[in-house]
């Protein structure tokens, strides 16, 4: 007698402990990717294309967010229409030309193309894998689920943002190691399509459970602008990569201002990404039990004192202090919004929320990379920095506001 679907598949992270387990690693290797050009671009493009305006220095960025944001949108629609597996395989193999293009000095256009289809790449792989952890965790875990999802691919991220960085500015192979980018792109293929198992049985069983969430009709409308609950997870994730790509693109910039050295910058890239992964370790679990405006209100707030603080500082000790405290704000909001919009959409939605969500989100990056590229150029970088530090210090103040209007429990 075959066993039906509902004796078979179970909810939870110890239950799916092998399949979470390998999505984890594979998600650290998507991040691992991304880590390899973090550093490196923002710094080399000066040296290499003779760049000299931040607004075109940080077009790369933006190029970045816009493509990884509207895969993001689209891949909520294609996880409604094929198998999660088919989505994380596709990834994987639009990675295989990147190194190729690299080792091929055709100048900065096509390193924006590069940055494109990395963007495109990120998108399809990051994304399914977060909506396959949502899928076999169930109700109770998610904000767990989403620490470990995060913790792995920023940690992989910051490691690799720092090994690149260590090497010379002035070497162009170190760019983007080729070697090591196809062992993580070959390493993510196979165990995508040998290792991970679909996880379709879990999406039936979610669905004939049912939910006490509505069924959206206008998932991009209701995350973006109606529904008060998604509206504001969305807002928070679109401030923070604001944020994040200003620290991304004009670190360099500023650490280049206070006379640090090329080791002391690796380290701070290294820093702030490092404690933001390791610090979802903590606020996943944490944003299951406690209020989830209140870790996202603080996490804004810890992240404007530490941008507002490392824009004057020339201290290299203080400015650790700083990228460990955006680092600590960070951690409190990544997986918090992941986790609070699957908590309030409905499980046929989900894929369409979440890939609304990581639209706005990502699309952060492109309004960052474009205000604080012209702030930069037509004052100074400082003045960009506390531009942004406001911005998200308004987002942050934003959510009490809601929270305390509505009577909002998240």
């Amino acid at each position: 007698m075959v066993s039906s679907p509902s004796n078979v598949v179970q909810f939870g992270v110890k239950q799916n402990l092998r399949q979470f387990t390998l999505l984890v690693l594979v998600n650290a290797l998507v991040g691992a990717l991304l880590g390899l050009e973090r550093t490196r671009i923002p710094a080399w493009a000066d040296w290499h294309f003779g760049i000299h305006q931040h607004t075109l220095l940080l077009s790369f960025i933006a190029v970045f967010g816009l493509f990884k944001a509207i895969t993001n949108l689209t891949t909520g629609y294609l996880l409604a229409k094929y198998s999660r597996k088919t989505i994380l395989v596709a990834g994987w193999l639009l990675a295989f030309p990147i190194p190729f293009l690299l080792s091929f000095d055709l100048g900065w256009i096509t390193m924006l193309f590069i940055n494109a289809l990395l963007g495109i790449q990120q998108g399809l792989t990051w994304s399914t894998t977060v909506v396959m952890k949502m899928d076999i965790v169930g109700s109770k875990q998610r904000g767990l689920a989403m620490g470990l999802n995060e913790f792995a691919g920023y940690f992989a991220l910051a490691l690799s943002a720092w090994l690149v960085g260590r090497q010379s500015v002035f070497d162009y192979n170190a760019l983007f190691p080729i070697l090591p980018a196809l062992i993580i792109i070959s390493s993510g293929l196979i165990m995508s399509q040998v290792l991970i198992q679909d996880t379709k049985a879990h999406v039936a069983m979610m669905l004939d459970q049912g939910s006490s969430k509505p069924l959206l009709v206008n998932p991009f409308r209701q995350a973006s602008f109606k529904n008060r609950y998604l509206r504001t997870f969305t807002q928070v994730g679109f401030f923070n990569n604001l944020n994040d790509g200003l620290m991304w693109g004009l670190l360099p910039a500023l650490c280049w201002q206070f006379h640090f050295s090329q080791n002391q910058l690796a380290l701070l890239a290294g820093i702030y990404p490092a404690v933001w992964a390791l610090g979802q370790l903590i606020s996943g679990p944490l944003s299951d039990k406690i209020n989830k405006a209140t870790m996202l209100a603080w996490g804004m707030l810890l992240q404007a004192i530490a941008i507002s603080g490392l824009a004057w500082l020339g201290n290299f000790h203080l400015a650790i202090g700083f990228a460990v405290l955006l680092g600590v704000g960070t951690a409190m909001v990544y997986p918090t919004c992941l986790s609070g919009i699957a908590e309030h959409s409905h499980p046929a939605n989900r894929p369409h929320v979440l890939g609304v969500y990581r639209f706005w989100r990502d699309f952060g990056y492109v309004v960052g990379a474009f205000v604080t590229g012209l702030l930069a150029d037509l004052l100074s970088v400082s003045v960009a920095v506390q531009v942004v530090a406001m911005l998200t210090l308004g987002s942050g103040i934003s959510v009490l506001y809601t929270q305390n209007k509505w009577r909002l429990t998240f």
